[in-house]
């Protein structure tokens, strides 16, 4: 009766702690898939609003096209 006792309590220990690793892994992938979505979302927002704004800069154009230049000229010398 005794040995059957402990060996309920061991089993009741372990289902606790493979319940508990199951529930903070849990969290973890879910609070990682979380963090995922609002980042993309947030970075699409950003970024649309950030070229849009950046094309309609007369200095970055010019900058853009400089660095386009230089990217063939150092192609075309290979």
């Amino acid at each position: 009766m005794w040995l059957e006792t402990d060996t309920m309590v061991m089993a009741m220990n372990l289902l606790d702690l493979l319940s508990g690793i199951v529930t903070i892994a849990g969290g973890v992938v879910l609070g990682t898939l979380l963090t995922w979505v609002i980042s993309y979302y947030i970075a699409k927002r950003v970024l649309l609003k950030l070229l849009k704004s950046l094309s309609e800069n007369p200095e970055i154009i010019k900058t853009i096209q400089t660095l386009r230049k230089n990217t063939e000229l150092e192609q075309n010398k290979e």
